[in-house]
This record gives C-alpha cells, sequence and structure tokens, in this order.
C-alpha cells in the first residue's frame, strides 16, 4: 500500500474518499465539501485507484455511480450513503453529446451543485433533516480536462470553480509503480477483500 501512494496526489485521493467520516462531525457549511476529478489516459489507472477507496467502505461495483445516473438519482445515492464517497467513472460522458456552450456551462451548473451536498426539494420529503446532506466527497475521472472543456466552451470567467473543484492529473508511473501487474493486483484485492477498511478507521479517529 505505501508503494501504491507515493504519490501526492494519490494522497489527496484516499484522503478526500474517507472525509466524509469527518465532515459529518463538523458545523455544516458550504465550504466544507470536496469535488475532485482525477485526469489521465487510458491505462493510467485512475479507475481502479477510485474502485481501491471505494472499496474501503463496500464492494465498488455495487456502490460505484455512473455517468448515466439522473442528477435526482445522483442526490439520492449521496444522501442514503451520506458518509461515503460518491465515485464517477468517465464523467466527460455525461456531457459528450451536448455542444461545447453546453458542456461549459452543465460541467460548471454540477460543480457547484455538487460541492453544496444537499437534496433537491422534491426528494426531501424522503429524508429527515438529518440525513439531508451529503458528507461524502465527489471523485470522478475522465481521460480529458472537465477545466478544459469548460475554457473550450467559453466559459473562462471565474465564478468559484476553482475553489469547488479541483482536478489532478495522474500518469501511469504516478501510482501503481506504473506496472500492469501492480494494477491487477489491486483490482483484485478491491473485489475480494472490500469493506473492512471502515471499521479500522473509524476505530482509529474514535481512540
Amino acid at each position: 500500500m505505501n508503494s501504491t501512494f507515493n504519490n501526492n496526489a494519490a494522497n489527496v485521493i484516499l484522503c478526500a474518499a474517507l472525509s466524509g467520516i469527518v465532515r459529518q462531525l463538523l458545523t455544516y457549511s458550504k465550504e466544507n465539501n470536496i469535488n475532485i476529478n482525477i485526469v489521465g489516459s487510458k491505462g493510467s489507472g485512475k479507475s481502479t485507484i477510485q474502485h481501491l477507496v471505494m472499496s474501503l467502505f463496500g464492494n465498488p461495483e455495487k456502490l460505484e455511480g455512473s455517468f448515466i445516473d439522473t442528477e435526482n438519482a445522483e442526490a439520492q445515492i449521496r444522501v442514503e450513503r451520506a458518509i461515503i464517497p460518491y465515485i464517477l467513472d468517465e464523467r466527460a460522458l455525461k456531457v459528450e453529446s451536448s455542444s461545447d456552450k453546453k458542456k461549459a456551462t452543465d460541467l460548471l451548473l454540477n460543480i457547484f451543485r455538487e460541492y453544496e451536498g444537499k437534496i433537491k426539494s422534491k426528494l426531501s420529503t424522503k429524508y429527515n433533516e438529518a440525513s439531508a446532506s451529503a458528507y461524502g466527497a465527489v471523485i470522478s475521472s475522465s481521460v480529458v480536462s472537465i477545466f478544459g472543456t469548460i475554457y473550450e466552451g467559453g466559459k473562462t470567467e471565474d465564478l468559484g470553480q476553482y475553489r469547488r473543484f479541483i482536478e489532478l492529473e495522474l500518469k501511469r508511473e504516478d501510482i501503481f509503480e506504473g506496472k500492469s501487474r501492480v494494477v491487477d493486483e489491486y483490482h483484485n484485492l478491491s473485489y475480494q477483500y472490500y469493506g473492512i477498511g471502515v471499521k479500522y478507521i473509524a476505530n482509529y479517529i474514535m481512540n
């Protein structure tokens, strides 16, 4: 595990994935949420590291979000699993069919909506006030830069997205030692020994 997270960006991803455990204990503030996108070429290990940090909480296959999730579905998932990170692979596919301008607008709106972590009013009747917020980080990945897509769509002004959204670029050699064998090992680890990490993390924090 140490060799896997010998990169600062990889360490940030791990800490962000665990941040929901602590965030629920803090006074509510819009400024407490974490929204990260991992940019990397295919085979760089970005999906594997997402699955690895998700496996701390349970089976990644069942917990991972999807680019086809609607806004309501995403909000419901995040609130029902309030401290678990919402992992979204291939984020750019969510807006792929739109024009450049609409891509930029939709991505900006998503950044602000996800950052706040509150569910829509039409869903709020299903939850009491205490469970109407999502504390887990949003951790997505893409092969193209989300900020780059926003720029290409003409949205260059700073509307606050730079303090609400973090984009990290990972190369193959940055994590998993850049070796396919190691990537496969951690992929298998994520799907064979999932759901045990959060117990040790919680005990460490409490004790």
